[in-house]
């Protein structure tokens, strides 16, 4: 782990610039880390998080990777909360490890078919994901680079997004690696790279496209005249997303050409298609009466 460990330590020397540094955990921090990241491990089996995210989970205390490196670095136990809580769910594939600019970093896990270990970053309200990095040493090399440079907004003292793009971007192109994967679906398991729906255990056919059995108007009609739960599969937008509280899934707000009504979405539906306003999205889901459970 050389190459992650120079990183590390070259971003250090860049955020002690600004006041930072990045601390190495404590004896008992660091039994405690262990602890988190054993049951952080058993939840994301079979896939296995890449070598260089575990060896600076164990050394490091991400949380002093902070801002102004992105908007930091977010701690083991963070990461499994977010990761439980994002909704709609991204790709399974994808551990979230970081924030900035209202999105969040993302690091691809370990499977028998892809090594893992690429970075992504899912910007806020979009239905993919862009490639930001090959491995979390060459992130970590990019962001250092920025701040050494001072490309910091004077008015509150964060990264700015637009340099840190445009470093990102030459640093792929300076490995010629840049290709037809710099954006890949963040939602729709139809789209995603085989890789990907293999660790969902998703098979091509799961997403044939089976068509609305409901329109919104008709569905608001038969919610009035019900007492039950009624299971949909609707063809429109998707939007307005949180979670599903006790509920194992999401609730949005769906919208087609005759209306819109708020829907349950349980977690292992698939998306068939595109997400929120880039254009229409065919799922199963469950609305649920008048006078019931929203």
């Amino acid at each position: 782990m050389i190459l992650v460990e120079e990183s590390l330590e070259r971003l250090h020397v860049a955020l002690r610039l600004y006041g930072g540094g990045i601390k190495r955990w404590r004896r008992r921090s660091a039994s405690r880390c262990v602890g988190e990241l054993s049951t952080l491990e058993d939840l994301l089996h079979p896939m296995l998080l890449p070598a260089q995210l575990r060896a600076v989970w164990v050394r490091w205390d991400p949380t002093t990777i902070a801002a102004p490196a992105l908007d930091g670095m977010l701690s083991i136990q963070a990461v499994t909360r977010l990761r439980m809580d994002l909704c709609p769910p991204l790709a399974e594939i994808l551990l979230p490890v970081a924030t900035f600019d209202g999105g969040v970093l993302l690091i691809e896990l370990e499977t028998p078919q892809h090594p893992g270990g690429r970075i992504f970053f899912a910007p806020a309200e979009r239905g993919y994901v862009e490639l930001w990095a090959y491995d979390l040493s060459s992130l970590f090399d990019v962001v250092s680079g920025v701040l050494e440079h001072d490309a910091i907004n004077d008015l509150d003292g964060s990264l700015q997004p637009v340099v840190l793009r445009r470093a990102i971007r030459a640093s792929l192109l300076s490995q010629f690696r840049i290709d037809n994967d710099v954006q890949l679906a963040a939602y729709d398991r139809s789209e995603m790279p085989e890789h990907w729906q293999a660790a969902e255990g998703i098979v091509p056919a799961d997403y044939d496209l089976v068509g609305a059995t409901h329109t919104i108007e008709a569905l608001i009609e038969e919610r009035q005249r019900t007492v039950s739960a009624i299971k949909v599969t609707m063809v429109g937008v998707y939007r307005d997303i949180v979670g599903g509280g006790p509920l194992q899934g999401c609730f949005g707000e769906f919208e087609d050409a005759t209306g819109s009504v708020q829907v349950f979405v349980p977690e292992d539906t698939a998306l068939r298609g595109a997400l929120g306003d880039a254009g229409a999205v065919e799922l199963d889901a469950i609305a649920f009466p008048q006078n019931g459970t929203e």
